[in-house]
């Protein structure tokens, strides 16, 4: 069979090789394949062969396309011949796929055009107050400057000082310093995870329980000094600092609005399709079938 369909494939090829790379194959009815009444035919097979393909390649893309089909036409056919009302099961799925793909495409462009994707800062900090349960933290947060400075820094005494000052002054100089000499630095006074503190804070021997606000702690290694200075902080199971969370609630705020756009925009056309009866419901019938399904 396979040697068959090589051949077959080859004539086939080498007969419209010429036509197929100038691009304008001719309609073509001869039937390759026949099994029952399905055909495939060679102007299908021009159809799905891809350009620029040497004369073997077109060769054996051809072979295998032809193989597929005559594999999937047998499943096909043995599927109806075993599988009770299968295609009429068949043709509802692909109905509804076909249902599901217009809808996403029309939502999709009615959603550009309606969707109100500007959140204020307003709005998110109602939301946050309104919603605290979804937003417990599952690990301690801190709210804390950290700098990985070179040993050699001379300024490193004063930057212990500044890391704690609330003099606006040095707390300029501090941030000078953040930007010039620091290897490695949180944002000024910034929320962080402990577990992302942990990674750059060399021989963490502190339990986050134990960590106590307005405190520094230093670590040294041969080449550099670490300073975490702790403003505040936040255990696991309580409510994650606003900080940590606007762009998950900006997302859940515009979630919110789609969900809601797009209910309305269901339940407008149901509405207008009940109005000018091109929705009908048989009351009765359901009535029926709903009772049926209560015993």
């Amino acid at each position: 069979m396979k040697r068959y369909l090589l051949y077959l494939t080859c004539a086939v090829i080498l007969n419209i090789s010429c036509k197929w790379f100038k691009n304008k194959p001719a309609l073509d009815n001869t039937v390759l394949v026949q099994i029952q009444e399905k055909k495939l035919l060679k102007q299908d097979l021009i159809a799905y062969l891809p350009k620029g393909l040497s004369k073997e390649d077109s060769v054996k893309y051809a072979m295998d396309f032809i193989q597929k089909w005559v594999s999937k036409t047998l499943i096909a056919q043995k599927a109806i011949d075993n599988i009770p009302d299968i295609e009429q099961k068949i043709r509802y799925q692909v109905e509804d796929y076909k249902n599901d793909l217009l809808a996403h495409h029309y939502q999709r462009e009615f959603l550009h055009q309606k969707l109100d994707t500007v959140v204020t800062r307003e709005s998110m900090l109602k939301y946050y107050q309104d919603h605290p349960q979804d937003f417990q933290l599952k690990q301690t947060v801190l709210q804390c400057t950290f700098l990985k400075l070179p040993k050699k820094e001379r300024d490193i005494p004063n930057i212990k000082k500044w890391l704690s000052s609330k003099n606006p002054k040095e707390r300029d100089k501090l941030r000078q310093v953040m930007l010039s000499k620091a290897q490695r630095m949180t944002q000024d006074s910034s929320w962080h995870y402990w577990e992302n503190i942990l990674r750059e804070f060399p021989n963490p021997d502190i339990d986050p329980k134990d960590i106590q606000t307005n405190k520094l702690y230093e670590r040294q290694d041969e080449n550099y000094v670490y300073l975490l200075y702790v403003y505040d902080k936040k255990e696991a199971n309580t409510t994650t600092p606003m900080e940590l969370v606007e762009k998950t609630v900006k997302e859940l705020i515009i979630r919110q609005r789609r969900e809601k756009l797009i209910q309305d925009l269901e339940n407008d056309l149901i509405q207008e399709a009940l109005k000018r009866k091109k929705l009908v419901y048989n009351n009765h019938v359901l009535s029926d079938q709903s009772k049926s399904n209560a015993k």
